[in-house]
């Protein structure tokens, strides 16, 4: 056996040489992963359809029923009579950070299916990323009300480690501000 192995490859070598050798065998191990692919895959999706909830074929409507929870979200938020040491603790942040807030954008909106109000700020700043990150995180947390809409980032110069950013925030309220 051993030196029938051993006349066989010598009679491939010789037939096909070192580059035919190798093209066989990269052949087979391109062809026995392109097979496993195939098994990873065909496996995948059978998992993820077994995942999948069961296709509806009727359109349901929500009942009323289901704002329900809405609305006692928005009885658990604090009155819009807040706003204004909201927007205060906002400032002294930003100051605590030594982050200038010049200018800001407001808007006020109601919803008065859900009964409450949001105040939304946009605030154009430029300052370092950990500096802005830091005040974003100390906003959200001393206000668990408050959600982060749009916080984007711009760098003039790719050396420069300043930033400008806008933060938009909207800090929601309950009850519908007339």
């Amino acid at each position: 056996m051993k030196y029938f192995f051993l006349r066989w490859s010598l009679g491939l070598h010789r037939r096909l040489g070192w580059a035919g050798i190798l093209a066989i065998v990269f052949s087979a191990a391109a062809a026995s992963l392109w097979m496993g692919s195939l098994q990873m895959q065909h496996r995948s999706q059978t998992l993820a359809e077994s995942h999948l909830p069961h296709p509806v074929n009727a359109v349901v409507k929500t009942p009323v029923a289901a704002l329900e929870p809405w609305q006692q979200l928005a009885t658990e938020l604090p009155a819009f009579d807040d706003n204004a040491g909201d927007l205060k603790r906002i400032f002294a942040i930003a100051k605590r950070r030594h982050i200038a807030l010049d200018k800001g954008d407001y808007q006020l909106l109601r919803d008065p299916q859900l009964r409450s109000t949001s105040f939304g700020a946009l605030f154009p700043m430029r300052d370092n990323y950990a500096n802005i990150k830091g005040f974003v995180a100390d906003v959200l947390q001393a206000l668990p009300y408050a959600v982060l809409e749009e916080l984007a980032f711009d760098r003039g110069d790719a050396s420069s480690p300043q930033l400008d950013a806008r933060v938009r925030l909207t800090v929601l309220y309950r009850g519908v501000v007339e």
